[in-house]
């Protein structure tokens, strides 16, 4: 599990597409930032295990669902990754919970400067969309954020400057894709519903799903 809270900035020093999956080299910026053997980092949001660690390099292999399923079959040497180190049961939950099993991808569609804050509109699948509600919360690129504005096929998030200053968030533009992961209670409340209405009214699940998510809030 992760926090959505950045720790550091890591750089592609080299990757490697092997069929369906890809093996990636990353230098954190951080000199402090350490991984044992088989431990857990949020690469840009998805969770990868290391496979071989050095004092200055982590290296990760993505398979073919992780990969179907993000954008690191775009990512290129010399890129810049968001990194998060998996989280203690002993930190503050600072973000807000963060499993590091993207969802999807969405595109990044208007930027719009607002004072000292960026406004970013991101497209999403609509399947996506229905896990989203304002002041509510989703990570981007492994970020946690809290959404400004949401409808049917987008959302919206404020972006303060320690944000864009600490994050890829600053590297990105419009058109660029972005690794979505929505969150994780409204994804559990929604099936654990849609399961119940289905049980009592096959015919009417959507509707009444739909009305359930509203009236909790969602």
């Amino acid at each position: 599990m992760f926090t959505g809270l950045i720790e550091t900035l890591g750089s592609i020093t080299s990757i490697t597409h092997s069929g369906h999956s890809i093996t990636l080299t990353i230098k954190p910026e951080s000199e402090v930032f350490s991984v044992p053997l088989g431990g857990s980092v949020a690469v840009n949001g998805s969770c990868l295990t290391v496979t071989h660690a050095t004092q200055t390099e982590l290296r990760f292999t993505a398979i073919k669902e992780t990969v179907s399923r993000t954008t690191l079959h775009i990512l290129k040497k010399g890129d810049k990754v968001n990194l998060e180190r998996a989280m203690r049961l002993s930190d503050r939950l600072d973000g807000h919970l963060v499993a590091g099993h993207v969802d999807g991808v969405g595109t990044i569609a208007h930027d719009t400067q607002d004072g000292s804050q960026l406004l970013r509109k991101i497209k999403i699948d609509p399947s996506l969309a229905r896990f989203c509600a304002e002041k509510g919360s989703i990570c981007v690129d492994g970020i946690s954020l809290t959404i400004a504005q949401s409808g049917p096929d987008f959302f919206s998030i404020a972006i303060i400057p320690h944000t864009l200053s600490h994050t890829t968030l600053a590297f990105k533009k419009v058109n660029d894709l972005v690794n979505i992961e929505c969150d994780l209670v409204a994804r559990y409340i929604f099936h654990l519903i849609k399961n119940a209405t289905a049980e009592l009214k096959p015919d009417n699940t959507d509707t009444l799903l739909m009305n359930k998510l509203k009236e909790y809030g969602f």
